[in-house]
């Protein structure tokens, strides 16, 4: 696949800010390559650094795409006349009248000059993915602090590419305290770089693991905060489909609150009107509600299985469905759904507590609280117990346990495929007997 040509069709620059998109078009007149002094009308459409040429404003095949970045515009030897210097060409126009060959050379600079170097001073690296590293950097107008993601394109393949569209789709679109907000995306035909609000707490489970205490009031106030970032996707149609520990960032760390962020949308999807249900295996398999697991149609309530496991986690400092010497035997768990709240690290845990984490995990997705009706929890009102009792979290187990399955999938493969076959289980044992 060319993602280069794939890269032609979008705009360079997206964003909240405003006067961020390059737009324009209309006719121009253009001289000819071979006859000089001929000049054809020529209908010319810019969109971001991308500059096409059509014959005539119906057609929807470009005769050329050129991009902008980096080229020079001049006016010509008359007040309608502009020339454009690529590096293998001279692009000599005209426009109807003097005012709109001003806009047109506005548009054509501003276009040439939309490269990120102009906009951040790059600084240290974050940290490193698959596709790329997250920088630090700084605004150059604003002096804000903000992490960008440069991905590069080179190292992608088709459905990388896909998903990683499908992210930019959406972080352009959200825009909720609860959810990581995205400034701007910058792209060129090498690369893609996301420009990011900086979270200077890192990851939420970092955080608890560094302090190794929470209380139910801190859980119950973590937990508003990602049912509101939840509810707030769906409400946008939109279905996170890979809520875990890494994809929750916080502002800070030092001071109480920490303020949660949800982030990495390269999963989600939105949910069509006509049909509401999606049938494709993906998310982190600890996470994963049993309807995914078992490849069947879901919908926005697998959130809320993701959220019900991550409760329980911050409560216990364990998974749910876990099973250390078996890897393969956590999906069969799963869709069994028979939760369990062992003495050992429950028995201080209030009984409303265990109350929203049960009813969060319900096997049925039609019994699963929403987001809206979770948040209305007397749990989440009430901000928890009054005690302030004190959880002893290290989150040793819960990062154990990532890391064993992470390092088993790598050995056997078929442990993030599990066939059908093998989870078939007694409907009757699920999320019975758990309280």
């Amino acid at each position: 696949m060319d993602l280069k040509a794939l890269s032609r069709s979008r705009t360079i620059r997206l964003g909240q800010r405003t006067n961020l998109e390059v737009k324009k078009e209309g006719y121009l007149n253009k001289r000819g390559q071979r006859l000089s002094m001929i000049k054809h009308r020529r209908y010319f459409r810019l969109d971001g650094t991308h500059l096409t040429n059509f014959k005539d404003a119906a057609d929807t095949t470009p005769s050329w795409d050129y991009s902008l970045l980096k080229c020079s515009v001049e006016p010509g030897e008359n007040k309608t006349d502009l020339v454009i210097r690529l590096p293998n060409r001279v692009l000599e126009l005209s426009a109807e009248n003097e005012a709109d060959a001003r806009e047109w050379i506005d548009k054509f600079t501003k276009a040439s000059n939309m490269y990120i170097e102009n906009f951040y001073e790059f600084g240290e690296i974050l940290g490193k993915g698959q596709f790329g590293v997250v920088m630090g950097a700084t605004d150059i107008e604003t002096r804000e602090r903000v992490a960008i993601k440069v991905l590069k394109k080179k190292h992608m393949d088709e459905e990388d590419y896909k998903y990683l569209k499908r992210e930019i789709d959406i972080v352009t679109k959200v825009n909720h305290p609860s959810v990581v907000i995205t400034r701007e995306v910058f792209e060129t035909e090498e690369q893609i770089m996301i420009v990011m609000e900086y979270l200077g707490g890192g990851m939420l489970y970092d955080i608890i693991a560094d302090r190794g205490t929470l209380t139910e009031q801190e859980a119950s106030y973590v937990m508003l905060e990602i049912l509101e970032g939840v509810e707030y996707l769906h409400s946008l149609g939109i279905v996170h489909r890979d809520l875990k520990p890494e994809n929750m960032l916080c502002v800070r760390r030092a001071m109480w609150p920490w303020r949660v962020k949800l982030c990495d949308f390269g999963l989600a999807n939105f949910v069509e009107e006509r049909t509401s249900l999606m049938q494709t295996q993906v998310g982190t398999p600890y996470f994963a509600a049993p309807e995914v697991v078992k490849g069947l149609q879901y919908d926005s309530s697998v959130d809320l299985w993701s959220c019900g496991v991550i409760l329980y986690t911050l409560l216990s400092g364990m998974f749910p469905f876990d099973d250390q010497e078996n890897q393969a035997n956590i999906f069969k768990l799963i869709v069994k759904a028979q939760v369990k709240f062992p003495d050992a690290q429950w028995s201080d845990i209030s009984t409303e507590a265990k109350d929203l984490v049960f009813k969060l995990l319900q096997k049925d997705p039609t019994k699963r609280l929403s987001a809206t009706s979770a948040k209305q929890h007397p749990w989440i009102v009430s901000g928890g117990p009054k005690t302030k009792s004190i959880i002893r979290n290290d989150m040793s187990m819960v990062h154990m346990s990532m890391r064993n399955f992470k390092e088993a999938a790598k050995e056997r493969p078929e442990l993030l495929r599990p066939q059908a076959s093998e989870l078939v289980e007694s409907e009757s044992t699920a999320n019975v007997g758990a309280l």
